[in-house]
């Protein structure tokens, strides 16, 4: 309870000290960790620790995550994106030029719709 007080004051004076260095429509995030706390609860040594929501360290992951989550989505989407359909022209090409026995059978089973959970069928794109 001490702690989350002393965060509390600790957070309100940083942001009045920079408060005049961000624009007027910005709410500085301002975080207190207690990184000592935080590794006795992660290697168990959990007399006279903390709880891990006090040591601010989960506030601080989340925010960070929340900062680089939609980058790293939009690049994996980008990434799959060019590699899904670029590796499936590889199977089909590799098929069509190398003597692969039931080739045949291997570019049908690529070009029939991927069936999705309950039996249901996609509409190819």
């Amino acid at each position: 309870m001490l702690m989350q007080l002393r965060n509390e004051d600790v957070k309100k004076k940083a942001k009045k000290s920079y408060n005049n260095l961000v624009p007027d429509d910005y709410s500085l995030p301002v975080f207190c960790v207690s990184n000592a706390e935080y590794t006795k609860l992660k290697y168990a040594e959990t007399r006279g620790a903390l709880q891990a929501d006090v040591t601010g360290i989960p506030e601080l992951r989340a925010f960070a995550l929340s900062r680089v989550a939609p980058t790293i989505q939009q690049h994996l989407e980008r990434r799959l994106e060019a590699a899904v359909p670029s590796f499936i022209e590889t199977v089909d090409l590799w098929c069509r030029k190398e003597p692969v026995a039931n080739a045949a059978q291997i570019l049908a089973k690529i070009r029939e719709p991927q069936s999705v959970s309950q039996g249901h069928q996609m509409t190819p794109r």
